[in-house]
């Protein structure tokens, strides 16, 4: 253990390759492993209702360590909803008067703003 406190525990191995002439040294955090759990949650969620639209869904293993290599899936989107318009992202605003353009140049201006003040900080 390296290092303990309320928050967290990590943990660390050692492990000299020989063969590669390396040192790898594996960590194992609570804090990255609260995290992880949630990502996993969320791709499951993430998973199922993509689910709904997959027509095929093929997952190879790697034979020694039983992990997932690769995954490899066909998807037959759901005519005229947001699943069928790929890369499509939607900007809400109240502001009725605006027209298309005036919002975009609105939007662009911000994300130009958010990323000086991001990069200042």
């Amino acid at each position: 253990m390296v290092k303990q406190d309320d928050n967290c525990t990590v943990k660390v191995q050692k492990v000299i390759d020989v063969e590669n002439d390396e040192v790898l040294l594996y960590c194992h955090s609570t804090k990255r492993e609260k995290k992880n759990r949630l990502l996993m949650i969320v791709l499951l969620y993430a998973l199922k209702r993509l689910s709904a639209s997959l027509s095929q869904i093929c997952i190879e293993k790697d034979e020694k360590s039983d992990n997932a290599v690769k995954i490899l899936w066909t998807c037959q989107p759901i005519a005229d909803t947001k699943d069928s318009l790929p890369r499509v992202y939607c900007l809400r605003t109240i502001s009725m008067e605006l027209d298309e353009a005036a919002l975009w140049r609105i939007y662009t201006m911000l994300t130009d703003l958010e990323t000086v003040f991001r990069s200042r900080s």
